[in-house]
């Protein structure tokens, strides 16, 4: 059965559809690390001109350099990641990269994700 809301304007929802939409999305919302990583083996084949490595070996050294420098998880996943907006943002993909793991990291790593372009021109 082919479940949807019913309404076509949100402000127009029900209790009813808003807890349908929430129970629909948890199985699309349970591929999320699934999709990042999609994301992460696309920065593989393109890379931006000029560099001798592609944005996925980039966030490989740096979630590596993080590992080896004893950091704890959410460090390494802030090293992996802080990239992985360039394909879709590449003129803000620190904010873009910083809003996909916010959820999963804690502030201080979704933060210095964020605003890692300041500190590129240290």
């Amino acid at each position: 059965m082919d479940e949807r809301v019913g309404f076509t304007a949100m402000k127009d929802g029900t209790k009813e559809d808003y807890e349908l939409l929430a129970r629909l999305e948890k199985p699309f919302l349970a591929l999320t690390a699934e999709r990042v990583l999609e994301e992460l083996r696309r920065a593989g084949e393109t890379t931006f001109e000029g560099y001798q490595i592609t944005r996925l070996q980039h966030g490989l050294q740096s979630g590596t350099r993080a590992l080896r420098d004893g950091a704890d998880i959410d460090w390494v996943v802030g090293a992996l990641l802080h990239d992985i907006g360039d394909g879709l943002a590449p003129q803000n993909h620190d904010r873009m990269s910083a809003e996909v793991i916010r959820p999963f990291v804690r502030w201080d790593v979704s933060w210095t994700v964020e605003h890692h372009g300041i500190f590129q021109m240290l």
